[in-house]
């Protein structure tokens, strides 16, 4: 993710060094947890133990929000997102974020925790001004742009291939095939649910990989910017597998050869050894420490 400046440098100064900044994740039934922090102008990360609850709930909702009340009248609340990162030697920041360690926590242990503010609220102590606003980490793509540019956005040369097939199947078959229409479109769905699925399933493995330090964040480039859960794309990815088994075993209305084409098109014989090459291969490399 590209650096991009969300907040102002006093908001910084304010924020660098707390020893308790409070972080509420989740937005219906939020759960909460004290840390020290590390801010910067585009990021502030939390350190916090793996063991904490929060850690889970990131995985599922990666909204969250930032408390800070202080003396004279200081307050600080920021809205944003949050990301289950990895250690603090395992991120490649570290060399910024060891100062800001506290004594006694082991930085390859301790997770650094990404926030990102997308709404700011600031009252200064003195001499008691308030800002509010929001900052360009505000997402510009909608959830289901998001979930196609995760999935399908990098799979249209297969897609296209695996349509082509569906349909050359079908019109070879002549008009004398009953209900042609509804074959094609049962083709189609399977296509596109099989290779969404699959997509949306490496990127969260791949969110995992990123996590130990042996994937890069480009192979989950969403998820590691809190743009994405990770549980959510799983639930999909499962989502997306039994849509397009469904879709294949209607086919068989039509007989064996029109599933077996189905499945052909959906081309997940290729995708998966390739997907996990691309997993195994990148994570076979040595951890960073």
């Amino acid at each position: 993710m590209a650096r991009t400046d969300l907040l102002p440098t006093e908001l910084v100064r304010v924020l660098s060094g707390v020893d308790a900044l409070r972080l509420r994740v989740g937005v219906e039934d939020p759960l909460t947890v004290t840390a020290p922090a590390a801010a910067f102008e585009d990021v502030v990360f939390l350190f916090i133990s793996p063991g904490a609850k929060v850690i889970e709930r990131m995985r599922v909702d990666p909204r969250a929000s930032l408390e800070l009340d202080g003396e004279a009248g200081l307050r600080i609340r920021l809205k944003g997102r949050c990301v289950a990162g990895n250690t603090v030697m395992a991120n490649k920041r570290r060399l910024e974020l060891l100062p800001w360690l506290p004594k006694g926590m082991d930085p390859n242990r301790i997770l650094a925790i990404p926030f990102w503010a997308e709404e700011v609220d600031y009252q200064r102590a003195h001499p008691g001004e308030r800002f509010t606003g929001r900052t360009p980490a505000v997402p510009e793509l909608g959830l289901l742009r998001r979930l196609v540019q995760t999935g399908l956005a990098t799979l249209w040369p297969f897609v296209g291939l695996g349509i082509a097939i569906q349909w050359g199947f079908v019109a070879w078959m002549g008009p004398e095939m009953p209900l042609r229409p509804i074959a094609l479109v049962l083709g189609v769905v399977a296509i596109l649910s099989a290779q969404q699925g699959l997509m949306l399933g490496f990127r969260a493995l791949a969110f995992a990989k990123w996590r130990q330090g042996r994937l890069p964040a480009e192979q989950a480039p969403l998820q590691t910017q809190g743009l994405l859960a990770p549980v959510l794309l799983l639930q999909l990815a499962a989502l997306g597998s039994a849509l397009s088994a469904v879709c294949v075993l209607a086919t068989l209305a039509w007989g064996w050869d029109l599933a077996v084409v189905t499945l052909t098109a959906t081309m997940a014989w290729a995708l998966v050894p390739l997907l996990g090459l691309r997993l195994r291969g990148e994570a076979s490399s040595k951890p960073r420490t």
